[in-house]
């Protein structure tokens, strides 16, 4: 069972970006994913790859094409503007930066259901948190909890999967009434959730079920995120960004506890969202070996959000140049979806191009 898993953030229009790249080198790759898995971001892409999947390269391509297309308009509307402006200061923004989102979700999922996307055997696992207890709810299309899930929109679980507190409110499902927070949270990283739903899957599938099957063996995971790993420091050639070079101008300068107080809070977010990010890339590598691989170009992330608020062009433009030049897929990773991804599964078929994109949900070229 081939998974892949996407993080959160605004990385997750990078991501897209080097899916592509691997889809135009190994075609087939897309085609061949039996488990998509998201947060955030990164749960917009995979229920958009999981509703446009085909074993055809060329529909595959026009999907990435596509899905890149949608990141970029979600990104837009963070754009600063006067009105926008004027939202912030009288409290207003989070409702209607959701309702701008929103827009651009039906636009792209109309009125798609997880129950659709079972009937058609895709499968996704989206992590979000339930805003009353404060616990992990995974939003998968396949061994369902009750057949009422089977009618949650994708828009729905894409909203409940984004909604970051200050920044966007939380959101109300139109299925159960809760209420429903993002899942970078807890979750930044889905691998480990896409794991543990694929092997509970798996248990039920198959001659005698789980029996004494190594299920783990079962697994070729791919992992996209944008972070260093544990133990290592991004050159400042390769992550440096204004908010990464700013302490350290400050501490030459002896303003060491200045810079506690005036640069670094700016990334306790980030810090928090991302604090257990590499623990389950770890604990991933443990314990699938060499059917795992991690994809995470260390960017400065933070640099790239503020990019949002200035300009979408440049932010789309230099996304671009970086996917081209040092962010690209690596041969090794090229030859490792040879190895463990490609011979594996089929993935599910779709009889046309339009059966993984209906027309009315295209977005335009």
């Amino acid at each position: 069972m081939n998974v892949l898993s996407i993080d959160g953030g605004v990385s997750a229009s990078l991501h897209t970006r080097i899916i592509r790249q691997i889809e135009e080198a190994r075609p087939g790759f897309l085609g061949a994913t039996d488990l998509f898995a998201g947060t955030s971001d990164g749960a917009f892409a995979a229920l958009y790859l999981a509703s446009r999947q085909s074993r055809t390269p060329g529909a595959s391509a026009r999907a990435l094409g596509e899905c890149v297309e949608m990141l970029h308009e979600i990104l837009a509307i963070f754009r600063v503007s006067p009105g926008a402006a004027l939202r912030v200061l009288t409290g207003r923004s989070p409702r209607a930066l959701a309702a701008a989102m929103r827009s651009v979700l039906e636009r792209c999922f109309g009125g798609e259901t997880l129950g659709d996307l079972a009937e058609r055997g895709r499968k996704v696992a989206i992590v979000s948190i339930h805003r009353k207890t404060w616990k992990r709810r995974v939003f998968k299309s396949f061994d369902f909890e009750s057949d009422a899930e089977r009618r949650r929109t994708l828009v729905d679980v894409a909203l409940s999967s984004a909604a970051f507190p200050v920044v966007l409110a939380e959101h109300t499902s139109e299925l159960d009434g809760e209420s429903y927070l993002d899942g970078a949270l807890l979750a930044n990283n889905p691998t480990l959730v896409a794991v543990r739903a694929a092997m509970d899957h798996l248990a039920t599938t198959g001659a005698g079920g789980a029996g004494g099957r190594d299920l783990l063996s079962e697994l070729a995971v791919l992992s996209f995120g944008a972070t260093e790993g544990l133990g290592e420091k991004a050159s400042e050639a390769q992550g440096g960004g204004l908010l990464e070079r700013l302490p350290r101008a400050l501490d030459r300068l002896g303003f060491a506890g200045w810079t506690q107080l005036l640069a670094r809070p700016l990334y306790f977010p980030d810090f928090m969202i991302q604090s257990s990010v590499d623990v389950i890339d770890v604990q991933c590598r443990a314990l699938l070996e060499d059917r795992y691989r991690r994809i995470r170009p260390a960017i400065p992330e933070l640099d790239y959000i503020l990019s949002v608020f200035a300009s979408r062009d440049w932010l789309r433009e230099r996304l671009d140049r970086e996917v081209a030049g040092r962010f690209g897929a690596k041969a090794e990773d090229l030859a490792w979806v040879a190895e463990r991804w490609l011979p594996r599964s089929p993935g599910p078929a779709a009889s046309s191009p339009e059966d993984i994109n209906p027309g009315p949900r295209r977005l335009p070229g």
